[in-house]
C-alpha cells in the first residue's frame, strides 16, 4: 500500500444518498459556490452555484454518472446544471431547488468525467469533498465562509506579476462548459 493509498480514507459500504443528503448540504457555503454565481448566493438559497462540486461528489461516493442540462429562462439559456444518475438508474439533484422562477433545467446528457480533480471550481469541489469526508469519517473540518468583499489576490506561485514573471497555470482538460458567455461543462 503506497503512502497515497493509506492517506486515502476507506469508504464504508453503508453510505447511501439519504446519509450524505445533509453532509452535503451543511457543507456548502459562498467558498463551496461556483463563481458564476457567487453573487447570487445566500443561507436563504445555499444550493445556489453548488450543482457541479455536489455532483462530482456524489460520484465520488456513490459512483454513477454525471448528467447535464441546460438551464433556460423564458427562452434564453442562461447556463448549465448538473446533476446524478445512480447505478440503479435514478436520478438524483440535490441541488434541484436552487431555481426560481422563470429558471427551468431542460435535456440532460451523460458527461464523462475526466481523471483527476477539476480544473474548474477545484479549490470549491475541494473544500467541499473536505467538509463531507471530515463529517462522515471524522476529523477536522472547515465552516462554510459567508459572502465577503472581494481583495486584490496575490499570485498563487508568489511571482511578482508587476515584474513580469508568469504564475503557472492550473492543469486543464477538467469541469469546463459555458454558461452565460463563459465555461462551466465538462471539456472532452
Amino acid at each position: 500500500m503506497t503512502s497515497e493509498e493509506r492517506a486515502q480514507p476507506s469508504v464504508p459500504l453503508a453510505i447511501d444518498l439519504e446519509m450524505l443528503r445533509p453532509v452535503l448540504r451543511s457543507g456548502w457555503g459562498a467558498d463551496t459556490c461556483d463563481p458564476h454565481d457567487v453573487r447570487d448566493w445566500h443561507a436563504g438559497n445555499p444550493a445556489r452555484g453548488q450543482c457541479g462540486v455536489t455532483a462530482l461528489i456524489i460520484q465520488d461516493l456513490l459512483g454513477g454518472e454525471l448528467i447535464l442540462g441546460e438551464v433556460l429562462a423564458g427562452d434564453a439559456k442562461i447556463g448549465y446544471h448538473y446533476w446524478n444518475r445512480l447505478a440503479d438508474g435514478r436520478e438524483v439533484d440535490l441541488t434541484a431547488d436552487q431555481f426560481q422562477p422563470p429558471e427551468v433545467v431542460v435535456g440532460g446528457q451523460v458527461q464523462q468525467r475526466p481523471p483527476g480533480p477539476p480544473g474548474r471550481c477545484r479549490r470549491q469541489y475541494e473544500i467541499l469533498r473536505h467538509r463531507v469526508f471530515a463529517a462522515l469519517y471524522g476529523g477536522e473540518s472547515t465552516r462554510p465562509a459567508q459572502p465577503r468583499r472581494r481583495r486584490r489576490q496575490r499570485p498563487r506561485s508568489g511571482h511578482d506579476r508587476r515584474a513580469g514573471t508568469p504564475r503557472p497555470l492550473l492543469p486543464s482538460g477538467d469541469f469546463l462548459g459555458v454558461r452565460a458567455g463563459y465555461e462551466v461543462g465538462w471539456k472532452p
